[in-house]
């Protein structure tokens, strides 16, 4: 964060942030609101107001998200029943 935007603080406000968050074409959202929906949704917390109190918290709240939806993707995919057999398929 520091090597490009000089601090934390300019996470989702600095335009070359917005500009690197992956989008489907035609959609109104990007995956950075995919993430805070994430963040809301297992944590309990509105990732706005913490970004705008916390920057350094919301980004390591970000990081805790994807990591647990990682953890029960891989989870399902690796679960007896699954047919992909780890996550291979």
């Amino acid at each position: 964060m520091e090597k490009f935007f000089g601090s934390a603080a300019v996470a989702g406000h600095h335009p070359d942030w917005k500009a690197a968050i992956p989008r489907d074409r035609g959609s109104s959202w990007d995956f950075e609101d995919v993430r805070d929906h994430y963040v809301r949704m297992i944590f309990g917390v509105d990732p706005h107001l913490i970004r705008r109190d916390d920057a350094e918290l919301y980004l390591d709240y970000g990081r805790a998200a994807i990591v647990e939806a990682f953890t029960e993707a891989f989870g399902h995919w690796r679960r007896a029943s699954s047919g992909c057999a780890g996550a291979s398929c």
